[in-house]
């Protein structure tokens, strides 16, 4: 099969080239044929959108975690009594992740990530 590509004005049927097309096959698509493709390609999206859109439920590691969290609630046993006690030992532990503030402008240079993280470990 061989493909011919032709410009068309839909204002000059004169520029529908005579004996390049085939009008039996270009009519030949019936209403059956548009509801079919048409619902091929909504099957298809819907698989697409299915692998896209990833696990729907926590991994086995959260669900312990969120269960624990749960539990600590229930027996008002909680580790720190604020966020800054928490943070505070995640900085200890070396585990804490540096936020830089949000701002206006361009991106922190080098020079910039390097204060903002001197006598981090691990970071």
């Amino acid at each position: 099969m061989s493909t011919t590509r032709i410009t068309i004005d839909p204002e000059d049927p004169g520029s529908l080239p005579e004996g390049r097309v085939d009008h039996a096959a270009l009519d030949a698509t019936t209403e059956a044929d548009l509801v079919s493709q048409q619902r091929e390609d909504d099957a298809e999206a819907m698989r697409d959108a299915a692998r896209s859109a990833g696990p729907k439920v926590p991994n086995a590691e959260t669900r312990r975690a969120m269960a624990e969290c749960e539990e600590m609630m229930r027996r008002g046993t909680a580790r720190f009594a604020n966020a800054d006690e928490m943070f505070a030992e995640l900085e200890r532990q070396g585990s804490a992740v540096v936020a830089a503030p949000h701002r206006e402008g361009p991106e922190l240079t080098a020079a910039e990530v390097e204060e903002t993280t001197a006598g981090q470990d691990g970071v």
